[in-house]
């Protein structure tokens, strides 16, 4: 979500939370508003309630490095519990109800309930920045030797050599992007191989057409290598 959708969000919480205090104080009962339950009610249908769902908006919008978490199910759950505080405190504010302890309790399960929730989406929200940063270095190898290569295809003048250069970047293109730790070996090799046809481009064709043979092998090896990790 944009930063401007975010503090339009932010700022429906608060208009919500407003209109619900003042239809609340416009409807309710006079006599309810000297009751210590209607008050421990209010205080979790509207302040409590508007600081849990405030709190979780933050976070699901956090900066983690270049990752931003923002999850639906952040809103689901503002939504859901944000509902069952409003209908229970409406309950307890609203009908002749003078003894707290069974609100008391009701309300300690249900902010339980949003606690363990909250902790549930931050782990799953956690587990997904963690994969998608992983995800990232593991396809960068093949994205990094795809550019080395377009570059070198620039710089060759014979046809036949940038002809073999440009069936090895389609190569590499379609090659798994799934990098491993255990391809740091032959990967480092084929890195090499690159960096030596890039070395030898431009004075001795033969050399670096020898070297795309070379580093087209070197690609097969690590790309059957990757089907047997999967």
């Amino acid at each position: 979500m944009k930063k401007s959708g975010r503090k339009i969000t932010l700022i429906t919480l608060f208009i919500l939370c407003a209109v619900f205090t003042a239809i609340l104080f416009l409807t309710v009962p006079k006599a309810r508003l000297e009751e210590t339950v209607f008050w421990i009610a209010f205080a979790f249908a509207i302040p409590f309630n508007l600081l849990c769902a405030v709190l979780l908006h933050l976070w699901s919008g956090r900066k983690d490095g270049e990752d931003i978490v923002d999850l639906p199910l952040a809103y689901v759950l503002i939504g859901v519990f944000g509902l069952i505080y409003l209908v229970v405190g409406a309950i307890f504010m609203y009908v002749d109800i003078t003894k707290p302890l069974v609100l008391i309790i009701i309300e300690i399960v249900v902010t339980a309930a949003y606690i363990i929730s909250a902790m549930y989406f931050t782990f799953a929200a956690k587990h997904i920045t963690d994969t998608q940063r992983q995800t990232k270095r593991k396809v960068l190898f093949i994205k990094l030797l795809k550019s080395d290569i377009d570059a070198l295809i620039e710089k060759a003048q014979g046809e036949e050599l940038k002809s073999a250069l440009k069936t090895f970047s389609e190569n590499v293109r379609f090659s798994d992007p799934m990098s491993h730790a255990s391809l740091a070996g032959i990967e480092n090799e084929l890195s090499t191989i690159v960096r030596e046809i890039g070395a030898r481009i431009l004075e001795n064709e033969e050399d670096a057409l020898t070297l795309v043979k070379k580093a087209e092998e070197t690609l097969k090896i690590r790309n059957e290598r990757c089907i047997i990790l999967k």
